[in-house]
């Protein structure tokens, strides 16, 4: 008996070696870069522009190219609200071991209210520009921006910028299997986190028109969203967006960055106490935030529910750095959290599978068309043009072979909304019929407004089916096609859906 149970051990303790691998990855360069500069709204007013980006180096053929995912938002003037998303790419030159030249194209879609750049909301910008980087960068140049399909008579201008750099890199994967374990770049914590964010204003009345958002008094608004943030020790720098999903005010939305603190052993381990604060933009809607910039103070409790699961909630405020806007907040959000091998300064290394965790996620970008029925009408009585065209990244979670979890953004322009804009989130089920082609039914909650579009109290449930044929390696086409409505039906299109598709992965401990 001791014999056969000292067999099987053996072959377990064998199988479980022989399941063990290391896997080699390598690193790309990677960066944040931001830019503010000034965009003439009328002769005598400015809109001050925040920009934001996470460009990578992706390219072996060549490797100063850069691609990226990006936009701009208004923060000073009298614009809040104005946001833009798109893609860029561009070329880098080093010059001297400090100095980089910068030149690039971004192509996107959004905008503010009609009184910014009425149109269907395309905008291009290119720019051309001088980096110094040393741990840490300063971009200057100068940038062209254009809004092309813009009924506005004024829609290009060329001006100086400036701006941050922050060098990073990421994983990808290796062929070099001559490597050592990775055992000496250390850990960044990660957290992500869907949240809700609810606003008591203060001021009276709160609209760009001066009234209030129901009857005669303000309503308390409602924002769904989702947090990013990273962890060094006690402090972590967060990353948030959220989008109105009531209240009164469809098509607000916000974005912010800044610096927290998070400490153990409040009460017992099972409780963090955290604290940050928050700069960033937020507007459109009704809601008058002037030019848009934002300041947000918060305080709260986290609760740990697992080892990487926590629920968490603070309260706080959120003031106006350029206009009268002011509320009390409160925030309750529920996270995931996990530990990321540091890649900077690394090179490349490989990991065994048995203590890491490599999460596979897809990633893409896409363009969606609506188009309308004939009975629906825009806020201000003009009819819809036949075709509505939206530019939008989605970030897909797998949880096994068939089913997903999906989250997306969409930005007007093309058809005369140029200001309207969507956040979704959804689940998406996925079959493999024959080799390289896949069919998924996908269905969502829509977090929505702006460009004059009626979606009820700000939400849409959309539902849709495609194929998918995979092109190359990890690369796959996606067509899809299906109906979207809003809760009341006083917004309703079939919808037309093409996604270019990537497949990777990230490492967890």
């Amino acid at each position: 008996m001791c014999l056969r149970i000292l067999i099987f051990t053996l072959f377990v303790i064998g199988a479980l070696n022989v399941q063990a691998k290391n896997i080699a990855k390598t690193t790309v360069d990677a960066r944040w870069r931001t830019s503010f500069e000034f965009m003439p709204i009328e002769s005598d007013k400015d809109m001050g522009l925040i920009g934001l980006h996470y460009d990578i180096y992706p390219f072996k053929w060549c490797a100063d190219c850069y691609m990226g995912i990006g936009g701009y938002s208004g923060a000073t003037g009298e614009e809040g609200g104005f946001f833009t998303a798109g893609l860029t790419t561009g070329w880098t030159h080093k010059l001297s071991s400090n100095f980089k030249s910068d030149i690039g194209f971004h192509i996107g879609g959004g905008g503010g209210s009609d009184a910014t750049y009425p149109g269907g909301g395309l905008i291009i910008r290119s720019h051309a520009g001088i980096q110094y980087v040393n741990n840490f960068g300063i971009n200057l140049g100068v940038a062209n921006i254009g809004f092309p399909n813009s009924t506005k008579v004024d829609k290009y201008d060329s001006h100086f910028y400036a701006g941050i750099v922050l060098p990073t890199s990421i994983w990808v994967d290796s062929l070099d299997l001559d490597l050592k374990n990775y055992n000496s770049g250390g850990e960044v914590g990660f957290r992500v986190s869907p949240a809700f964010l609810m606003y008591r204003p203060i001021q009276e009345p709160i609209t760009k028109s001066g009234t209030y958002t129901s009857g005669n008094r303000n309503d308390d608004i409602t924002l769904m969203g989702i947090q990013l943030s990273w962890h060094y020790g006690d402090v972590f720098y967060p990353l948030e967006m959220y989008g109105a999903a009531g209240g009164g005010v469809d098509g607000y939305a916000t974005l912010f960055s800044g610096i927290g603190y998070q400490r153990d052993g409040i009460w017992s381990d099972s409780f963090l106490f955290e604290s940050k604060i928050l700069i960033g933009v937020g507007g459109d809607g009704r809601l008058d935030t002037g030019g848009g910039g934002l300041l947000q103070p918060m305080i709260g409790l986290r609760l740990r529910l697992t080892e990487q699961l926590s629920f968490a909630a603070f309260l706080g405020k959120t003031y106006g750095l350029d206009g009268p806007f002011e509320s009390t907040n409160a925030e309750f959000s529920l996270s995931w959290s996990s530990k990321m091998p540091k890649s900077e300064g690394v090179g490349a290394s490989l990991f065994d599978d048995s203590v890491f965790e490599f999460s596979r996620w897809n990633g893409a970008l896409a363009n969606k068309t609506y188009f309308t029925s004939s009975d629906i009408l825009q806020t201000d009585g003009e009819q819809f043009a036949s075709k509505l065209h939206l530019f939008g990244v989605q970030l897909e979670k797998p949880l096994n072979n068939y089913l997903s979890v999906v989250g997306n953004t969409y930005w007007a322009h093309t058809g005369n909304i140029g200001s309207y804009a969507e956040g979704g989130l959804g689940l998406k089920a996925n079959l493999s019929i024959v080799k390289n082609i896949d069919v998924f039914a996908q269905t969502q909650l829509v977090v929505a407004g702006g460009g004059d579009v009626d979606v009820d109290n700000g939400f849409l449930v959309s539902g849709e089916v495609g194929v998918g044929i995979n092109l190359i390696d990890e690369m796959f086409f996606d067509f899809s096609y299906g109906y979207t409505q809003s809760s009341q039906r006083n917004f309703k299109a079939e919808m037309l859906t093409i996604k270019l598709r990537w497949n990777t992965e990230s490492i967890f401990k």
